[in-house]
């Protein structure tokens, strides 16, 4: 069976918002899940209501990729064989100067544990990590939308 919801999911500063140009194509609706629900209100719902909003876009696309900050538990209710996850990966020490290039705060910086969570929660479901420590560049763009024409086949 053809994976129908490709997930392209990665830690703050990965390069998430940066490889969504790349991944422009008339083969699958694109969601953003930054901006799938905006203004955020501040609300502790906003990020269950912004996964709806981007599940409801994908449901009405054959192939649909969803890219943000998305962890795998919280899909718990897609079978596994319908979803593909694409984990883009970088040091720590690269997601420190990322971090602090754009100004986010020192606890954000430091933290290490998005990664290690979204890292537990993909051990036993399909995924491909893509390795984005040396930036984001045409090859990388070019790499996963081979994944994800590769997945919907």
């Amino acid at each position: 069976m053809q994976t129908v919801l490709i997930i392209v999911t990665g830690t703050e500063g990965a390069g998430k918002s940066s490889i969504l140009p790349y991944l422009v194509s008339p083969r699958w609706q694109l969601i953003d899940f930054d901006n799938a629900l905006r203004p955020w209100d501040g609300s502790d719902q906003w990020y269950g209501q912004t996964l709806r909003v981007c599940l409801e876009k994908a449901g009405k696309a054959e192939h649909a990729v969803i890219v943000g900050l998305i962890y795998p538990r919280t899909l718990r209710h897609i079978p596994r064989e319908d979803v593909l996850f694409i984990l883009l990966e970088l040091t720590q020490a690269e997601r420190a100067r990322r971090l602090t290039k754009r100004n986010d705060s020192e606890g954000l910086i430091t933290d290490s544990s998005t990664a290690e969570t979204l890292r537990e929660q993909l051990r036993g479901l399909e995924y491909i990590a893509v390795d984005v420590t040396n930036g984001l560049s045409d090859n990388i763009g070019k790499k996963i939308v081979e994944i994800i024409e590769k997945a919907i086949e």
